[in-house]
């Protein structure tokens, strides 16, 4: 405890600790922002993996047994 006692604290004024406070609250609204962004660019890339596989596996139209093969 001495020696934690002797290290210098910070102590900002409550103007800056408000600063401070909206300034984290900004940077979380775009971190926030972004984790959205990314879960509907993940949600795209699945749908778009799920349909290319579908099409390759010829399941995205019925197949009509009287058609050529591609």
């Amino acid at each position: 405890m001495t020696k934690l006692s002797a290290l210098p604290a910070a102590n900002p004024t409550v103007q800056q600790q408000e600063r401070l406070v909206s300034d984290l609250e900004d940077h979380l609204s775009v971190i926030d922002d972004l984790t959205r962004s990314l879960e509907v660019t993940l949600a795209r890339m699945r749908l778009r993996q799920f349909i290319l596989q579908r099409a390759f596996e010829g399941k995205v139209v019925p197949h009509d047994p009287d058609d050529e093969p591609a």
